[in-house]
């Protein structure tokens, strides 16, 4: 099989699509949150674990980009997702 060369200005680059985010980190400035409902499964409990699957995924994103969240399950058992740094 052969290629063809083309200048690097013809060809699409993929890591230029926008993507689709479920939770909104990138767009938090600090002191800024948001509430996940108690029905929704991302506030549940993940199996294995005390944590839901939002608040995993806030620490994930906290330690890729170098920024912190506070995760707390308010009374109704929904959860709430604040920067703080």
């Amino acid at each position: 099989m052969t290629y063809e060369v083309k200048p690097a200005s013809e060809v699409p680059n993929d890591s230029k699509r926008a993507r689709h985010h479920r939770y909104p980190f990138g767009t938090m400035s600090v002191g800024y949150a948001f509430s996940v409902p108690a029905d929704d499964p991302a506030a549940q409990p993940s199996p294995g674990s005390p944590t839901s699957r939002v608040a995993n995924a806030a620490g994930l994103y906290g330690r890729r980009h170098g920024v912190k969240f506070e995760s707390r399950r308010q009374n109704d058992g929904s959860m709430r997702i604040e920067r703080i740094a």
